[in-house]
């Protein structure tokens, strides 16, 4: 039988209006515990006092608990925090790495064979996920790396948060990577990587941005089978993003270590014949299983990310929400527009790529808020694409500033408010998933 052995008090200001006593139950550790040497960065607790609490059933060889916080030090039904690093990987194999239901908890529920009291919430449980410890994150929350936007202060401040920053490497211009990419390398000391459109770059371009040891790098909207080998031999992890069951088939074939399945509703480019992310995420889940699954499209709160692990996904892979943070690289006039913006006023539509001269493939339309170019060529494609006086005359408009440009905006445009930082929104993200998880579990 093994104990939870230590209590600890712990700062979270972040818990204040909820309890003003919340503590912390850590465990017994094996040898090969580094839980007391985490750095103040990484928690504010002080151990105060000892108190053992049973634990019935058999504890996994090796098995390592981080951190137990329950509100109010009472057993009321709601854990504002449980980190158990390596208990879903050790109990469940990564095989058939999905915990019973019964661990999200509810009232009265407990912890099957672990001898939790009833009413504990287990919700936060999810919040480890095989994302998190593949790229030892503390949270399941990845940046989308969209192209231009997401430059190194972002990427580097989503890692600092305790996410994954991936730095929007877009169609690989060297310029803007030779600028971005030192920032991102030399701002955060955790894992990141960058994001490129398959279709639009070189293998130079990909061997370039390796010299400076990404974690990992994410490919989508194309064939990425050139760059998967360089990827995996300069020892990146290789994150594929999907659209349709079609690429999600040739990213499990090709061995990702990440699958991204992005749903119709989100921002930018995406399939123009695709699913909502609802119903998309599980078969995709289902069919890369054991690879660990993002979730993207139309996330722009902690409740999409709670659904998102609900539905079987290590994580959520977010963009539009992003855009609106101190560190993104919009302008002003793109910020307002989605602070202001919402979800159906967006359209996923080739026009304003026509528009201004953009090769993307028509197989991928963009999702932007409402545009009066839209509105003037909606329908006519065609003709658009042969009017050269039209692009002309558009691309001019955006230059002198009588034409906005186009602003990138997911359906769930409605949900963002505010400017934080990143970092900030990084914990705002996983609290109010945490909360949506403990709350769906009360009822």
């Amino acid at each position: 039988m093994q104990h939870l052995r230590s209590i600890h008090t712990v700062s979270a200001s972040r818990y204040s209006d909820r309890s003003p006593d919340a503590t912390v139950l850590g465990a017994e550790h094996t040898e090969s515990s580094t839980a007391s040497t985490r750095t103040p960065a990484q928690s504010t607790s002080s151990i105060s006092t000892i108190a053992p609490t049973s634990i019935t059933g058999r504890k996994p060889d090796g098995l390592e608990f981080d951190e137990f916080l329950i509100m109010n030090g009472k057993y009321r039904g709601y854990v504002a925090k449980l980190m158990l690093r390596g208990l879903l990987a050790r109990i469940w194999p990564r095989a058939s790495w999905r915990p019973p239901v019964r661990l999200l908890g509810g009232r009265g529920a407990g912890v099957a064979g672990l001898g939790f009291p009833a009413g504990v919430m287990m919700a936060a449980m999810a919040l480890c996920t095989a994302f998190t410890e593949f790229f030892s994150l503390r949270h399941p929350i990845a940046l989308a790396p969209m192209g231009g936007s997401a430059g190194g202060a972002l990427a580097a401040a989503v890692s600092n948060g305790g996410g994954l920053g991936l730095l929007g490497g877009g169609n690989g211009d060297p310029g803007w990577l030779a600028r971005e990419l030192p920032i991102v390398a030399e701002g955060t000391d955790r894992p990141w990587g960058v994001g490129f459109q398959s279709w639009a770059i070189d293998l130079g371009t990909v061997e370039r941005v390796l010299e400076q040891n990404p974690r990992a790098v994410m490919l989508s909207f194309g064939d990425p089978r050139a760059f998967a080998g360089p990827i995996r031999q300069a020892g990146a992890a290789l994150i594929l993003q999907v659209t349709d069951l079609e690429e999600a088939r040739q990213a499990v074939d090709l061995g990702a270590d990440v699958i991204v399945a992005q749903g119709t509703e989100g921002g930018g480019h995406g399939a123009r014949r695709g699913r909502s992310t609802l119903p998309f995420v599980p078969v995709v889940v289902d069919l890369a299983a054991p690879t660990p699954v993002l979730a993207a499209g139309g996330i722009a709160d902690g409740r999409g990310v709670a659904a998102a692990l609900a539905l079987g996904a290590a994580g959520a892979l977010i963009g539009t929400r992003f855009q609106a943070t101190a560190e993104a690289l919009a302008d002003p006039s793109v910020t307002k527009a989605i602070l202001e913006g919402r979800g159906e006023d967006t359209e996923r539509s080739t026009v304003l790529d026509i528009a201004r001269g953009s090769p993307w493939p028509s197989k991928y339309p963009a999702r932007t808020l409402g545009h009066p170019f839209l509105d003037q060529w909606r329908g006519r494609e065609a003709e658009l694409a042969a009017d050269a006086d039209a692009r002309r005359a558009y691309q001019d408009g955006v230059a002198r500033g009588d034409l906005p440009a186009p602003v990138w905006a997911s359906e769930a445009v409605d949900l963002i408010n505010d400017m934080p930082s990143a970092a900030d929104l990084v914990a705002a993200l996983a609290a109010q998933a945490e909360d949506a998880l403990a709350r769906a579990g009360t009822r």
